[in-house]
């Protein structure tokens, strides 16, 4: 995101040559990940911390994650303004509307309940003020959480990103739908 001008280098954390190549001439520079943290169930932390230990000058980190799409140079302006006002790790959340069940083990004959509204007085969900739920998109946190683990810790702040920008490709179907809306320009993205 180098139209977002605040952060001090870009990096691309990556074991493939192609994708190497690419961040490179795009202007980012590369880390080269270690195989251990480059396998299908390495968790984002492992590769966070694996970069860190080679880099002891970074204090703050914001990890963007390649699975969010449309991301925008605003979004991350309004997590640094945040992270400026004194918070430790600043994320991305979207607003989500929906009436939440408990799981249950039906074959048991167990019988669920709503969690997060009552049946008694049910709202419209265009009533409802909704639950933020974490997109991926983005984490500003500082080391010392990013040491522990920990992508959010101590004082948290977020940034609520509209529902259309929220697309996180986890799947074919997210890649298909993600290429669709760019394809027809389906959102003003800058």
């Amino acid at each position: 995101m180098q139209e977002f001008g605040k952060f001090d280098s870009v990096w691309v954390s990556t074991d493939h040559s192609g994708i190497s190549e690419c961040a490179q001439a795009l202007g980012a520079k590369v880390y080269n990940r270690c195989c251990e943290h480059a396998v299908d169930n390495s968790t984002s932390i492992s590769a966070v911390q694996e970069f860190l230990k080679d880099h002891q000058e970074v204090d703050v980190l914001c990890l963007i994650q390649c699975t969010s799409p449309f991301i925008q140079p605003e979004f991350l302006d309004a997590g640094y303004k945040l992270l400026l006002k004194g918070y430790e790790a600043v994320f991305s959340v979207t607003r989500d509307k929906k009436y939440r069940w408990r799981a249950v083990d039906i074959s048991k004959n167990e019988s669920t309940s709503p969690l997060n509204f009552n049946p008694e007085r049910r709202q419209r969900r265009q009533e409802m003020q909704g639950e933020l739920v974490e997109n991926g998109m983005f984490y500003f946190t500082k080391r010392n959480l990013l040491e522990k683990g920990l992508f959010q810790g101590g004082r948290c702040g977020y940034v609520e990103i509209p529902s259309e920008y929220s697309i996180e490709i986890d799947s074919m179907l997210d890649l298909t739908i993600a290429e669709q809306i760019l394809s027809q320009e389906l959102l003003n993205l800058n």
